[in-house]
């Protein structure tokens, strides 16, 4: 998705400051408004995984770099500036969505070196995934390192193997186009014709109505599942025979 960070930061009294050009940080609007971030007076608290831009100085337009800043876990901005309810599309592949803008510029504070461990950052970084609330504009890459990353940052362990995480962040990032298909297999087919960010997050209720008319009816929220399981049918879309239904039919 983008080349090696250009990005250059410095440290002084405990505080990394942005040596050269504009940055810009995209906080998922949802996030503001599920509490997962929140503005502080000029301080913008949020999960450190975020889109990013660089620019040549604040008259630019056009970014000179586009990537990801990989610091997932709860962390303290500080921008000069900060625009809320921003309507952006990202990259050329990816949806419009409304995000918080928070822009430095050259010699502005950054965030602090130091990470403030906490369960609770695991706990709600773990819940954002399972709950399909991450940005998905995440290149998909690096969402398994990204949640590994997390636990190491707050010294938690979930005891569990990496494969099984990268498992599950395949089970629940779907293609965007045809929610029916993990974005695994369609960006295995086709690695470079599909972009990182042609996914979505979808929770486990989405993952049962998705797969087939007997995932879906066999969980709850009865009236969502019935209109799920009826476009299928109508539609004669390809359907995950599950080995409950295979012994259920028996």
């Amino acid at each position: 998705m983008a080349s090696k960070s250009p990005v250059k930061l410095s440290v002084k009294n405990n505080m990394f400051y942005l040596e050269e050009g504009m940055l810009e940080l995209y906080v998922y609007q949802d996030y503001m408004e599920k509490n997962s971030a929140k503005i502080v007076g000029t301080k913008v608290e949020s999960l450190g995984l975020l889109p990013m831009a660089l620019f040549k100085d604040n008259k630019a337009t056009k970014p000179t770099w586009q990537g990801t800043l990989m610091i997932p876990t709860t962390t303290t901005f500080y921008p000069s500036s900060t625009d809320t309810d921003q309507k952006l599309k990202l990259y050329p592949d990816s949806d419009e969505k409304e995000y918080t803008v928070i822009r430095f510029e050259k010699e502005d504070r950054f965030t602090s070196p130091d990470i403030i461990q906490n369960l609770d950052n695991v706990v709600l970084f773990t819940e954002m995934i399972l709950n399909g609330r991450l940005d998905c504009n995440i290149p998909y890459n690096q969402l398994s390192t990204a949640w590994v990353k997390n636990m190491l940052l707050n010294k938690v362990s979930l005891n569990v193997p990496i494969t099984n995480i990268e498992s599950i962040v395949a089970n629940l990032c779907r293609y965007k186009d045809d929610l029916t298909k993990p974005f695994s297999w369609v960006y295995g087919k086709n690695p470079d014709k599909v972009s990182q960010v042609a996914y979505r997050f979808v929770n486990v209720r989405e993952i049962c109505a998705a797969d087939s008319v007997f995932g879906a009816l066999s969980f709850e929220d009865m009236n969502y599942m019935l209109d799920s399981s009826l476009n299928m049918t109508s539609e004669g879309r390809e359907q995950r025979i599950s080995p409950v239904e295979k012994v259920i039919k028996l």
